[in-house]
């Protein structure tokens, strides 16, 4: 089952007499609900027509209850019940359910349901049952003797009327029997007990089964006929007076639904009809008949108004005698017409002109929900005063578009919006005026060579634009104009300086052409001299290759001499580390012969031979210590002589290494020397063929000088010729001139520092 949320404990209690109404389809979707549901629902209509309605279902609702709902229903009965809905926001509300089917042709087409406000008992009751329905220890279907009673009141009327005939058959049976076997007074009180007691039960039986519910069914009639349909029967049985109290049920659900919705709907009705009385648009309504049946106060209002107007061409036209008239009292214009309107299948609208009034009418038809035409709706507008404001209008613009803009609207007779609208139109044509005025003024002034003239009046929009372009175009006409007469006078100068200094640009180019073939002669002949200078020291480069190979090769072989020197001094060393170990062994020989005739000398006899030999032996050693002491001084000596010479050697390297260090810088300087005077020559040369162009080039310059000089003249007269048409405007309150005498010396002095050569040919 769908779980609603949010969920919350507060309760909203049906307000007395508010009647909730809807109508679904077979599936449960809302096609139809009143204001009152809507209102206590918190939904708004969107949200609940065209949805299911267990939109508004509470979780607390038992599956039974909606499935008894449902069974019932679907059987084409009535159903009853309490029932707990949620409403938008999560709060609750109770209320006393009285559903029943719709039929068509036989078929059922939906679902209507009419809601009131439960007891408390009957809520304590509900809330009750739901809980033991939620615990499985209650049942919406009888059980038990529950179900037997039932079955006994569904007993059939019929079956029950039988039963009582032939009770009271049998009775009349036995009372025969037992007066026909002869009086005894104890069998026949007996048989009449027990007749009277059957009668008795059979009479109350009729009475609980039929009678009563009839009586309370003719009550419930009477509630109904006296308008109250809200007091419902309760129903259950499915015999014949069950199958009454249903349809008394259903009676009593579609009356219901239908008063509320008719009340719905004339509450509708009645607020339009309160809105049509209050809105300033005036409307008439005219029924199926086309008689007219409602008029607002604005249209009562309106034609009040012009009714004395109309007279001139409605005969008998009364305002106050509208409702209830045929439409033909409109018969000035056909379109509304009885025959007319009955014709009418859309909307028609129209202007008409009667007694010198302007109207204007909008006809709608009114269709019910079968679409069948009901009557029709008139909107009427009087646009006498508009028309002729329109009229007004168009007469200011068209004057405007032809130019004229004196025109004027009026400003009496007109209602609040008409002037306001006028002195709008008015305010606009007052700048315009203006504008154009000011436009013409400066612009005016300008064909006269004026540029003195401005616009000073703050515009907005396209007006500020408009007088912004005009005064950036005079103010730029001034800058122009003012640098066209500056520039004239200026060229005037320049011409005539240019002139002067053609001229003297002549006599130096001479001059200069003469110098030029004396400096082109020096320069050839410094040229020779500088290719015999670089000839000398790409000889002296040469040598200097030669010297610096040569000291290379010396430098090589004493690097071999140190480097001999150096093993020389080794090998010396290792010679007298080697003296070393002879001049150890002496000593331990001599030791060893000591040791030997000190023992010879205790051997006595026996040792003497031994002596003798240990005698030479240490004498031996004594001449090997001697012999190694003369060769390690030797030794000594020659290291020392070694080292000495080392010394030299290496001295003698880094004399070497400087000579070469020293004859390569030669080298390089020289080498240098020699690139030096290639490139002097290289030079020379190219200062030749310049002075030699530059000779050419003075000789085209005198030309051109002469050139200059006539083109110079011809420029001076233009610029007398620009500075005479510039003369006839007045710029800034003055009128133009040509170059002043400060703008001319401000020229000469510009033109000498930017001519350093002309002060020194000065």
């Amino acid at each position: 089952m769908k779980i609603n949320t949010p969920v919350t404990q507060n309760e909203k209690e049906m307000q007395t007499g508010s009647i909730l109404v809807s109508k679904t389809d077979l599936k449960g979707i809302i096609t139809y609900c009143n204001q009152d549901f809507i209102d206590i629902s918190g939904f708004n209509s969107h949200e609940l027509i065209g949805n299911n309605h267990n939109l508004v279902r509470h979780p607390d609702m038992p599956v039974e209850a909606f499935k008894d709902l449902w069974v019932t229903v679907k059987q084409g009965l009535p159903w009853s019940g309490i029932v707990k809905n949620r409403c938008k926001n999560g709060d609750y509300y109770w209320e006393k359910a009285n559903v029943t089917p719709i039929s068509g042709n036989g078929v059922a087409t939906g679902y209507m349901s009419v809601r009131t406000r439960p007891t408390d008992a009957e809520i304590d009751g509900a809330r009750r049952l739901y809980r033991a329905l939620d615990a499985g220890t209650a049942s919406l279907r009888p059980k038990g003797l529950a179900k037997l009673k039932t079955k006994i009141v569904n007993i059939s009327v019929t079956k029950t009327i039988y039963a009582a005939i032939a009770g009271s058959l049998g009775m009349q049976m036995l009372v025969d029997a037992a007066l026909s076997g002869g009086f005894n007074l104890k069998s026949l009180l007996a048989t009449v007990a027990v007749g009277v007691v059957v009668t008795f039960l059979m009479g109350q039986l009729l009475k609980g089964l039929v009678t009563n519910p009839l009586e309370n069914i003719s009550k419930k009639l009477e509630r109904m006929s006296e308008g109250v349909f809200f007091d419902w029967i309760e129903t259950g049985r499915t015999d014949e007076i069950g199958q009454l109290e249903n349809a008394v049920k259903t009676t009593q659900v579609k009356l219901g639904f239908d008063v509320m919705d008719s009340q719905e709907i004339t509450r509708k009705a009645l607020r339009s009809q309160s809105a049509l009385d209050n809105v300033d648009t005036s409307v008439m309504i005219a029924d199926a008949e086309q008689q007219i049946i409602y008029t607002n106060a604005a249209l009562v209002n309106m034609f009040n108004a012009i009714q004395v107007a109309m007279g001139q061409d409605v005969a008998n036209f009364n305002v106050n005698n509208l409702i209830g008239s045929d439409m033909d009292v409109f018969s000035f214009e056909p379109n509304l017409s009885s025959q007319a309107l009955a014709r009418m299948v859309s909307t028609v609208s129209g202007d008409v002109l009667v007694g010198g009034c302007a109207l204007r009418y909008t006809a709608n038809p009114i269709l019910d929900k079968q679409n069948q035409r009901i009557g029709t709706v008139i909107e009427w507008q009087d646009r006498t005063q508009q028309v002729a404001v329109e009229k007004e209008i168009a007469n200011v613009v068209k004057e405007a578009g032809q130019g004229q803009l004196s025109e004027r609207l009026s400003l009496q007779g007109k209602d609040e919006f008409q002037t306001m609208l006028a002195e709008q139109l008015n305010t606009l044509m007052n700048v315009n005026q203006q504008v154009v005025a000011d436009t013409q003024r400066v612009f005016g002034a300008l064909a006269a060579g004026d540029l003195s003239q401005t616009i000073n009046v703050e515009y907005q929009g396209a007006f500020g634009q408009l007088k912004n372009s005009a005064n950036k175009t005079v103010a730029k006409l001034n800058a122009v104009m003012g640098e066209i007469s500056q520039t004239s006078g200026n060229v005037r100068q320049a011409s005539e300086m240019i002139s002067e200094d053609n001229q003297s640009l002549r006599n130096r180019t001479k001059i200069q052409a003469s110098e030029i073939e004396t400096t082109g002669a020096s320069i050839e002949e410094i040229s020779g001299i500088v290719r015999q200078n670089a000839d000398n020291a790409r000889e002296a480069h040469g040598l200097a290759q030669t010297t610096q190979k040569q000291a290379e090769q010396g430098g090589t072989a004493a690097e071999r001499a140190t480097k001999a020197m150096s093993e020389i001094n080794i090998a010396s060393r290792k010679i007298t580390e080697i003296t070393s170990v002879i001049d150890e062994i002496a000593f331990q020989t001599n030791l060893l012969a000591l040791n030997a005739s000190v023992e010879a000398a205790h051997a006595g006899d026996q040792g003497r031979g031994f002596a003798v030999v240990a005698n030479e032996v240490r004498d031996l050693a004594q001449r090997s210590a001697e012999a190694a002491k003369q060769i390690k001084g030797l030794i000594e000596d020659s290291l020392k002589k070694v080292n000495d010479g080392s010394l030299l050697v290496d001295a003698s390297a880094a004399a070497l290494g400087e000579i070469i260090e020293s004859v390569q810088k030669v080298n390089t300087v020289i080498s240098e020397i020699s690139m030096a005077g290639g490139k002097q020559t290289i030079g020379i040369e190219q200062i030749n063929k310049a002075v030699l162009s530059i000779d050419q080039g003075t000789q085209h310059n005198v030309e051109m000088v002469d050139k200059t000089a006539s083109a110079s003249n011809s420029l001076n007269l233009e610029s007398e010729k620009l500075a005479e048409m510039v003369a006839i405007f007045k710029i800034n309150g003055n009128q133009a001139t040509g170059v002043t005498s400060t703008i001319k010396d401000d020229a000469a002095e510009r033109r000498s520092k930017s001519r350093p050569w002309v002060r020194s040919a000065a």
